[in-house]
């Protein structure tokens, strides 16, 4: 039986981007009717006031938060000190408290940006349905919240639901046409459904808007890499690498793939070896370091790179093939036939060829 050449899948990164916070909401004009009211409003007013000064100019929000307390025990439909009082809860990462203080600004004024920093809290507790519906509803009370628009599309893309999310991302550009973090996550969501032209053009932009933030020009990079533009990525890729110690692990993983594909292996295995000094569960360095022992005919190193990944993760389809084809490049045919059984198993269908056309 003739064998043809196999070749090991690399992992490559993409790096998301989400989270960004509201702002406070500043003083309003009140409208009160009886002169009891107006005394206690006007009391109210100017100890809100007060928080708001206290959390913009001092930046402290522990005698912020006191502070809008206070004008809420004196008049508790003042939204605004509702909403001030989530948001400072929300900094905090208190996000079940946040969440109630939003509701109760709510319940006094249906605003949008309530609505937004309500689903804020639920996304970052990972109700992703109950913030859609929060930020879905934002959008409807305020359709120019562009923050809404690029959160709704979080959602989307955490679903899995990418289409939707380039619909939201876009939604958000439309409004604020120098928005970096919609490119970038516009450009994830194009990257995710192999549509590479689209998602260098957006992390195009965002470099262009962002240019001090790394990771989209890894992310630049890695389209460029996916769509053979090796020399454009290797440009991108080399703005990480020339500050390689602030650098993260999937911008680091991403330089090496470009490396050991240029054939320079011993410099990639390096670079691997960084990432797992700092992760070393970090599985797309572990397979893409057994890929790069592998070009270097290192077969057993390359078999012990993909067996590690297997005790981190034991279903990982991926280490099982490309263990497969170290294995029998280390003529060991029987344990390659059996690790590409198992990924034909775990869903990859191009083991089902290996195991027919390589063994016995």
């Amino acid at each position: 039986m003739i064998k043809k050449h196999l070749s090991p899948i690399k992992l490559l990164i993409i790096i998301v981007l989400l989270f960004i916070i509201p702002s406070p909401i500043m003083a309003q004009i009140l409208e009160v009717d009886s002169p009891g009211e107006i005394a206690a409003n006007q009391d109210a007013e100017i100890i809100y006031n007060e928080g708001v000064v206290k959390l913009i100019q001092d930046n402290d929000m522990h005698a912020a938060l006191n502070k809008f307390s206070e004008a809420v025990k004196l008049k508790p439909e003042l939204d605004k000190a509702w909403y001030n009082i989530a948001y400072i809860q929300y900094k905090r990462e208190e996000y079940a408290l946040a969440e109630n203080n939003f509701s109760q600004a709510i319940k006094i004024n249906p605003a949008g940006i309530y609505y937004f920093g309500r689903g804020l809290c639920r996304f970052n507790t990972n109700n992703i349905d109950l913030a859609e519906a929060d930020f879905i509803q934002a959008i409807n009370v305020d359709p120019k919240l562009s923050m809404a628009h690029y959160y709704l599309g979080a959602c989307y893309f955490l679903n899995n639901n990418f289409e939707k999310a380039i619909e939201s991302y876009t939604s958000a550009i439309a409004i604020d046409n120098n928005f970096a973090f919609a490119y970038n996550d516009r450009g994830i969501a194009c990257f995710k459904l192999k549509k590479y032209a689209e998602a260098i053009k957006d992390f195009s932009r965002a470099a262009e808007l962002k240019s001090d933030l790394p990771f989209i020009f890894n992310n630049l990079g890695a389209a460029q890499m996916m769509a053979n533009q090796q020399a454009a990525a290797r440009i991108n890729l080399d703005i990480i690498s020339s500050n390689l110690a602030n650098a993260g692990i999937a911008s680091i993983n991403n330089i090496a793939i470009l490396k050991s594909d240029k054939g320079e292996t011993d410099t990639a295995i390096i670079y691997l070896q960084k990432c797992i000094n700092k992760n070393p569960e970090y599985i797309p360095a572990l397979i893409n370091l057994g890929i790069a022992k592998y070009r270097n005919k290192d077969y057993k190193g390359a078999v012990s790179c993909f067996s590690e990944t297997i005790k981190i993760d034991p279903d990982n389809a991926i280490a099982y093939l490309n263990r497969g084809i170290a294995k029998e490049m280390a003529r060991d045919p029987k344990g390659s036939c059996e690790d590409w059984k198992k990924a034909a198993a775990l869903g990859i269908q191009i083991a089902n060829e290996y195991v027919k056309n390589q063994c016995k």
